[in-house]
């Protein structure tokens, strides 16, 4: 699964990098999955684990000197492989 987003229009601070989050839609849990430079704005999750028949969603937030964004919009929900 490959996505892509805008970059971050928090400005108060300095950016450091993006946490990448996955949550399967049986367990509601969200877990961190990777992080990213902030010049970065695209993700790759080529998990191996990933169930073929599940259902997975992801989100995003900027990690800046002055803490954490808000989280994106939930993805679309993605079908494992």
């Amino acid at each position: 699964v490959t996505f892509e987003w805008e970059p971050s229009k928090q400005s108060n601070s300095d950016p450091i990098h993006y946490e990448i989050e996955r949550k399967t839609f049986k367990t509601h849990n969200w877990s961190n999955i990777g992080t990213v430079t902030f010049d970065t704005h695209i993700y790759t999750d080529s998990d191996v684990t990933l169930i073929s028949g599940d259902i997975y969603e992801y989100r995003i937030r900027l990690k800046s000197t002055a803490g954490f964004s808000e989280y994106s919009p939930q993805t679309a929900f993605y079908i494992g492989k």
